[in-house]
């Protein structure tokens, strides 16, 4: 079986991933925004910045339960949206 991309030229292939990558991380952009400012502050604490819990734990002043929680329940949010989105 044939990929889809098999009569493309390298190079456009390359610029159709970097395209749709692209694309893909103003959705999940977009997603994150969409959240209250405090599990959004979390979500790019834990994810895009890649802090730990208690880093978190420190910046916030939550509980390390409580990050857990609303990161649990901000992913949950997340993937809902992204499937919308994408």
């Amino acid at each position: 079986m044939q990929s889809a991309n098999t009569n493309i030229p390298h190079h456009q292939t390359s610029h159709l991933e970097h395209l749709q990558a692209s694309e893909q991380q103003n959705y999940i952009k977009e997603a994150i925004n969409r959240h209250p400012p405090r599990e959004r502050l979390m979500i790019t604490l834990y994810y895009l910045d890649e802090k730990s819990i208690w880093e978190i734990e420190e910046i916030t002043g939550l509980s390390e339960s409580n990050i857990k929680i609303k990161l649990f329940r901000a992913r949950k949010v997340l993937e809902e949206q992204l499937r919308f989105l994408l």
